[in-house]
Formats: structure tokens, C-alpha cells, sequence
């Protein structure tokens, strides 16, 4: 696992910048991301209170939990600098347990947040391989599709997402994933597989409008 070095940064950590290059259909989508990282942020707080260090002494799961909680609310706020110091003191201090784990995959979600995708990538797939945590594997693995994106690297983008559609709890998310690798599929000029995957989702029963309107602008794409 990796072990970071603590380091304190003065600048405020920007936004991802591709975010304001986005066009309006994936613009969309990253707005549901981050709704759903926000909502995967608090249920972990919570799984993190009831299931965490049953296997530990009582004096290491209070200090550790504490201490996540702590990074957790921290991050939520908006001050990141503490929070990357307090996950990677979590992760020095308890490497190998799944708070370790969890801490790897907040040190990466700041890392590409922060334009940082090498080290980004380290985090999120040492935490997709180990999976310690299943509900946040779908926004490691939309984190991790967009950096192969900017990579060139379009197989491994689908894979990321492939795996992302299976870990998703829910049918509006899978869709979500599915219209994310249509888009991509077209970005890379496999129409066929784009418009496969689009009037798939389309054809469905009870979309939602933001998945409606998504579809029916990459089908508008591809027909235009």
C-alpha cells in the first residue's frame, strides 16, 4: 500500500479541470456524481461507526474512528488540507486495515481533484483491487475512467465503467455509467457501440428526466 508523506500545501485545491470543458450532456452526469459521492460520503460515515475494527481492541477503534470521522467532516467542508493530513496520518498509522484502505481512496479523490492523475491513480485502483468498502467502488471507478480518457487509453476507460455498472446499487446509476460509456464510445468514433448502448437505456422503463434528456442529446449527437 502506499505510504504518503505528509505534506501541507498552501494553495486551495481547484476543482477538476475538465469539468469546464465538459459538453451539456456530460456536464449533467458530473453533477449526479458528485450528488451521489456527497450521499456516498455520508453512508460511509455511518458504515464506518457500525462495522469497522470488529475484529480490533476498543482503545484502536475509538481512536481511528474518531480520527475518520474527523478527516470525513473536514473534507465536507470544504478544508482539504486537513482532511489530506488526517487521511494520511490514518493510513501511516493503520496501514493494511480497511480504514487504511477507505483513507487511500479519500487521498485519491483529492488527488484528482487537485489535477494530480498519477498519484490519483495510484490510490483509487489499489482501492477498486481490495474493494473494502462496495459503495464507493463506482465513483473510484468514474474517476479512474475519466483519467484513462485523458490518457487515450479508451479500453480501459470501458473497463473502469464496467466494473463501475456492477458495483452501482441501483438501476438509475447503472444507466448513468451505461450513457457515460456511450459517450465515450463515440468521443473515440465507435458510433455502432454508442448508439447500441443509448437506445438500449432509452428503451427502458421509468427514466428519469436527466437520463431522458442525456440519451436524446447523444442521440442527437450521433445523428447530427
Amino acid at each position: 500500500m502506499l505510504k504518503p508523506k505528509k505534506e501541507i500545501f498552501r494553495k486551495e485545491i481547484k476543482r477538476d479541470p475538465f469539468l469546464e470543458t465538459m459538453d451539456k450532456a456530460e456536464a449533467h452526469f458530473e453533477q449526479h456524481r458528485s450528488s451521489y459521492m456527497k450521499v456516498g460520503l455520508a453512508a460511509i460515515a455511518v458504515f464506518l461507526l457500525l462495522k469497522f475494527y470488529l475484529n480490533n481492541n476498543a482503545m484502536i477503534k475509538a481512536s481511528s474512528s474518531t480520527a475518520m470521522g474527523q478527516a470525513l467532516v473536514a473534507l465536507n467542508k470544504g478544508d482539504v488540507q486537513n482532511a489530506k493530513f488526517q487521511f494520511e496520518t490514518l493510513m501511516n498509522d493503520h496501514e493494511g486495515s480497511k480504514t487504511a484502505q477507505i483513507s487511500g481512496f479519500y487521498l485519491g479523490k483529492i488527488a484528482y481533484e487537485a489535477g494530480n492523475n498519477e498519484k490519483a491513480q495510484d490510490y483509487l485502483s489499489q482501492y477498486v483491487k481490495r474493494k473494502p468498502v462496495d459503495i464507493l467502488i463506482p465513483p473510484a471507478t468514474l474517476m479512474l475512467a475519466n483519467i484513462a480518457v485523458k490518457s487515450n487509453n479508451y479500453q480501459s476507460a470501458l473497463s473502469y465503467l464496467d466494473e463501475g455498472i456492477a458495483a452501482s446499487p441501483d438501476e438509475h446509476r447503472k444507466r448513468l455509467f451505461n450513457l457515460e460509456k456511450a459517450k465515450i464510445s463515440l468521443q473515440y468514433g465507435n458510433i455502432s457501440d454508442a448508439r447500441s448502448i443509448v437506445n438500449k437505456v432509452y428503451g427502458e422503463d421509468n427514466l428519469n428526466s436527466m437520463e431522458k434528456q442525456i440519451a436524446e442529446e447523444l442521440l442527437g449527437a450521433m445523428s447530427g
